[in-house]
């Protein structure tokens, strides 16, 4: 379908926006999977966007931003997920902190308590949780400054 009239365009992208106010892409895209085309819609798709005063208050330019990708393993022990939660009351035994850390594979979970989230108490710990388990061939975590020397 291709509409003619510049007004019956306008709502069919404003329609589309307001679904969620979606980037100029995402319209663009969506428009396209209806059999909604025109010759100028990527272009009138972005200059809605640009217009649309929320979508510039509240959206984040996401300059080398990189889509999140699925977190596979094959194999039992071949790729852990790890982070740290803390500070938290001082236990008992003297710790404050909580390393996390998951079998991709299994979701098998393992919780190691912390005196500190210092990158060597983080490497001791992983050490002794992995000579029990096995050695990951991944290690997977987030951008926590604990991790960054590790």
């Amino acid at each position: 379908m291709t509409p003619q009239d510049p007004e019956e365009r306008k709502l069919l992208l404003l329609r589309e926006h307001s679904k969620g106010h979606f980037d100029s892409d995402a319209i663009y895209h969506a428009l396209k999977r209806k059999g909604i085309n025109w010759s100028n819609l990527k272009n009138e798709a972005v200059e809605l966007v640009k217009s649309c005063i929320p979508c510039q208050q509240f959206n984040i330019i996401k300059k080398g931003y990189n889509p999140l990708r699925p977190i596979t393993a094959t194999l039992p022990g071949d790729s852990w997920g790890i982070d740290l939660a803390g500070s938290m009351k001082t236990s008992l035994n003297g710790t404050n902190y909580l390393l996390i850390m998951v079998d991709i594979a299994t979701r098998y979970c393992v919780l190691k308590s912390l005196p500190d989230k210092q990158s060597m108490t983080i490497v001791k710990a992983l050490i002794d949780v992995f000579s029990h388990y096995g050695f990951p061939h991944v290690i997977q975590y987030d951008n926590g400054g604990e991790f960054t020397h590790i």
